[in-house]
């Protein structure tokens, strides 16, 4: 077996949460901050990301020098993505990639990756706002924070899973 095919990547929830839990609203996030988008675009690029139908629509377009995989049963095909038909679908071929991936949304995707994830990584938007999306509930016996960031809009959580 070559060394890659014995390599898992790592996998990684990538969310920006609201004090209440709310991810987004109409598709979209309830707010506009450059900085945690920075941090987004910096940590994604070249790598792999899993998405589900809406959060794909919401933002648009395909993300740029990144593999983008889209979960749809009814997404036809596009040009700048990989629509796959089931989550595991996405999560292998994202596995052959060889990259890390990333789970970027929305509330289904995450929920599916919480079991499968090593790290999660939050932005914790401060403030309470309105939404139709809510990240998953988690328990803290599967996951430790293992560093905090605190900043002015936003804080970054990282959790690593727990043995």
């Amino acid at each position: 077996m070559s060394e890659l095919a014995s390599h898992h990547p790592e996998k990684i929830i990538l969310a920006a949460v609201a004090e209440n839990g709310v991810i987004g609203r109409d598709g979209r996030l309830p707010w506009h901050l450059p900085d945690d988008l920075r941090h987004f675009r910096r940590l994604t690029l070249g790598q792999t990301l899993i998405m589900g139908r809406a959060t794909f629509l919401g933002i648009g377009r395909p993300l740029d020098q990144r593999l983008n995989l889209v979960v749809s049963r009814s997404l036809a095909p596009q040009p700048g993505i990989r629509v796959c038909r089931s989550f595991a679908a996405a999560l292998a071929e994202g596995q052959n990639a060889g990259r890390t991936i990333f789970f970027i949304g929305g509330a289904e995707i995450y929920r599916q990756a919480l079991p499968v994830a090593d790290r999660m990584i939050l932005s914790r938007i401060h403030g309470r706002f309105v939404g139709d999306t809510l990240f998953p509930a988690f328990s803290e016996k599967d996951w430790r924070l293992e560093k905090e960031e605190l900043g002015s809009r936003f804080d970054l959580l990282t959790y690593v899973r727990r043995p």
